[in-house]
């Protein structure tokens, strides 16, 4: 509902995304009792908004050509 209404409101797809679909359940699972009052009731509004920054060392921010490469031998289950 809360991506509906934002997008009827003609916000950009990308403005909601990491706000609902990332930091949204970070702060539910791991956020303080006073975290999860203070930014849940502004993202579900969309009045709150965050953004991520990732960088690796082989591929920069480019995120889609980052390779996996194995650091040690295997662990059971993974």
């Amino acid at each position: 509902m809360v991506i509906e209404e934002l997008l009827a409101a003609g916000a950009p797809a990308s403005t909601h995304w990491v706000s609902d679909r990332q930091a949204g359940p970070s702060v539910l699972q791991h956020g303080t009792e006073e975290q999860r009052r203070f930014f849940l009731p502004r993202i579900a509004a969309g009045q709150c908004f965050f953004s991520i920054g990732m960088s690796e060392k082989s591929s920069g921010s480019d995120l889609a050509s980052v390779a996996p490469v194995p650091n040690g031998p295997p662990t059971a289950g993974g």
